[in-house]
C-alpha cells in the first residue's frame, strides 16, 4: 500500500511540475509579418466530447474484461 501511495504522490508532483512551466501559445501570427494568421484545417473533430466518451467507455470495458477473465480463470482452476 505504501508503494502505491508513493507512486501516486510522485505522479502528482511530476504532473504539477510539468504543467506549471507551460506558457500560453497563441496561433495568431504577427499581422505585419509575411505570414497571415493561422487558419486551422477543418478535420471534423471540433467536438471531441464523443471521442472522449468513447475512449473512457473502451478503457472501462477493457478493465472489466480483464477482471472478469481473471475471475473466471480462478474459478475454473480451483
Amino acid at each position: 500500500m505504501k508503494k502505491i501511495k508513493t507512486l501516486l504522490l510522485s505522479t502528482l508532483i511530476t504532473l504539477i511540475i510539468l504543467s506549471s512551466n507551460v506558457a500560453n501559445v497563441f496561433a495568431d501570427a504577427d499581422p505585419y509579418g509575411p505570414y497571415g494568421p493561422h487558419k486551422p484545417v477543418p478535420t471534423g473533430l471540433e467536438d471531441l466530447d464523443l471521442l472522449v466518451l468513447l475512449g473512457i467507455t473502451s478503457y472501462i470495458g477493457g478493465v472489466l474484461l480483464v477482471t472478469e477473465s481473471q475471475f473466471l480463470k480462478n474459478k475454473v482452476l480451483k
